[in-house]
């Protein structure tokens, strides 16, 4: 077991050094009114603005109360890789070609990394779940070729059953690595993704930062 999380931990350090130069260091020093220094989430927000990974919902907030939608979370993943251009032609009906997400719902399309609730539908402006968040990050790990197969991390949580069959495996990894973590001692796997949750998970997720178990 020691081993396997070793491995992990190695491999969250590798996945650092994965991404765009770019991102290694800060590119301006970001601080919002509603995440003041100290509070739970000031280093998080301020990580991943910095990185220009999110930004915030008007002049000087970052509400990190608010959910997320898909279309935002797989724009984080492209801003992430570094802005790729795919030449990919979609078959989401509600994915506008000159929406703002529109390159990024393409580009994360064509890598497998997001898929749409049928052939035809994105629903980019539905909310992220936090299940739905682990799966699109387990993939995106996997693109990058690191391995997710920890071992299973969900025991105990009263609230496992209400894992999505296709989101097992990657909520599990995500729980078990620490990059996510529990809701008062729940998974709570179909709320929505917090803004500030989220950045606190990029920002272990990116450093190696997850809690060892």
């Amino acid at each position: 077991m020691k081993k396997r999380i070793i491995s992990l931990l190695l491999a969250l350090c590798l996945l650092a050094g994965a991404v765009p130069a770019a991102l290694a260091a800060d590119k301006t020093a970001v601080t919002f009114t509603d995440v003041p220094a100290g509070s739970e989430y000031a280093d998080a927000a301020a990580y991943v603005a910095g990185r220009g990974l999110m930004t915030g919902t008007s002049a000087g907030r970052f509400s990190p109360d608010g959910t997320l939608t898909r279309a935002a979370f797989v724009t984080i993943l492209w801003r992430l890789e570094g802005k790729p251009v795919v030449n990919y032609r979609m078959s989401f009906t509600d994915v506008a070609d000159d929406a703002w997400y529109a390159e990024a719902v393409r580009w994360a399309a064509s890598e497998s990394i997001a898929s749409g609730f049928d052939k035809t539908a994105f629903r980019p402006d539905a909310a992220l779940t936090r299940e739905q968040l682990a799966v699109l990050l387990c993939r995106y790990t996997e693109k990058k070729g690191l391995a997710t197969d920890i071992a299973m991390g969900t025991a105990g949580y009263e609230d496992v059953g209400k894992i999505s069959e296709y989101a097992y495996s990657s909520v599990a990894w995500a729980i078990s690595s620490r990059i996510m973590e529990n809701r008062d001692g729940l998974i709570q796997p179909r709320a929505a993704a917090t803004r500030g949750e989220t950045a606190a998970i990029l920002q272990r997720f990116l450093t190696g930062e997850g809690k060892s178990l």
